[in-house]
């Protein structure tokens, strides 16, 4: 497979400040929607009301695998995150967006699939560590 990566519209949204235990469900709430928007004819969406982030609800896509990707990107965003203070740490998570082209080879003997990547949202994270033990609801 090919990656071709013409003509790329770039978007990247305001940093996301969020405290760590509200991470995952707040980062999975981000890019459900950004996917739910942008590629609603592939998904099947569900509406996920969050436990930490109530009352806040939002169109979870499914298949599974959509789902597997979003908490991977989440996984990876904790593994290479920077610390920037003690209690500070920022990343980014990024989406991309693209079709599949198939094209034949010389004379038709071969085929090739190519990824023809049209679009990459960039989503920059500010990570506040805190104890999930602290009253850190409240902080202002």
């Amino acid at each position: 497979k090919n990656q071709i990566n013409m003509n790329i519209k770039k978007i990247t949204i305001d940093e996301v400040d969020l405290y760590s235990p509200l991470l995952e469900e707040g980062l999975s709430a981000i890019l459900h929607t950004i996917l739910f928007v942008r590629a609603p004819k592939f998904i099947k969406p569900e509406d996920f009301t969050c436990k930490k982030l109530a009352p806040l609800v939002y169109a979870k896509c499914g298949p599974d695998y959509v789902n597997q990707t979003v908490k991977e990107a989440i996984r990876e965003l904790n593994k290479v995150k920077i610390q920037i203070s003690p209690s500070i740490f920022t990343g980014v998570v990024s989406i991309s967006f693209f079709e599949m082209k198939q094209r034949k080879a010389y004379l038709g003997l071969a085929s090739y699939v190519d990824k023809i990547y049209f679009e990459r949202w960039e989503i920059p994270i500010l990570i506040k560590q805190v104890d999930s033990n602290d009253d850190w609801i409240t902080i202002k």
